[in-house]
């Protein structure tokens, strides 16, 4: 199995333990073939409102966004894919192109459509995950919430991260071997703004 696998497979437990008080899913397990991208994505701004998925035409748009956390990291495509209601785009490099292990870098943003009512934060705290979940007004201008987990060790630095709105989860992943993660949860959330802004 490849490394990159594996790195999510150390991250997917924590993540899904937390989703399980969301409604919101964790994604697919197997990425589908690549499709033309979903319609385009508005908002009106009062927190009642859903936000539609944004228009994403590819993951080079995405990139424009979030380019200074891929840098010169490749594209994957085979882990990639865009589809009407679930966006994934994952950039690492393939283990024959790792030549260090400081060269095991990952970034990837995931896009998913939800119907499913987001919780407030006296929600999390009942059940004692007010360490995980926030919010802030960019959030609350929305009726959204937060979850960021930061676990850098002394060998990787990984975080995770996802912004839930009403209709819509943007889903973030940053995995730096042998040095910190370079996203933080400010950031996250200005990145997933300009991407529902589509």
């Amino acid at each position: 199995m490849p490394w990159f696998p594996i790195a999510l497979l150390l991250v997917a437990p924590v993540l899904a333990g937390c989703s399980a008080t969301t409604a919101p899913p964790a994604g697919p397990s197997a990425a589908p073939q690549p499709t033309d991208a979903g319609s385009a994505g508005t908002h009106t701004g009062t927190d009642t409102d859903t936000v539609s998925f944004p228009t994403v035409s590819s993951c080079d748009q995405l990139a424009s966004i979030v380019g200074d956390y891929v840098g010169d990291i490749p594209l994957n495509t085979e882990q990639s894919y865009l589809d009407a209601e679930d966006v994934l785009c994952t950039w690492n490099r393939e283990d024959a192109d790792v030549a260090a292990l400081e060269e095991i870098q990952a970034f990837e943003v995931g896009i998913i459509a939800s119907d499913d009512e987001v919780l407030t934060m006296d929600d999390v705290a009942a059940v004692g995950m007010d360490d995980v979940y926030f919010t802030d007004s960019r959030l609350e201008q929305h009726g959204g919430i937060g979850m960021w987990l930061d676990m850098d060790t002394s060998v990787a630095g990984t975080a995770a991260g996802s912004v839930l709105l009403p209709g819509i989860e943007v889903r973030f992943t940053d995995l730096r071997w042998g040095a910190d993660n370079l996203l933080d949860r400010d950031t996250m959330v200005d990145l997933a703004m300009q991407i529902i802004a589509g």
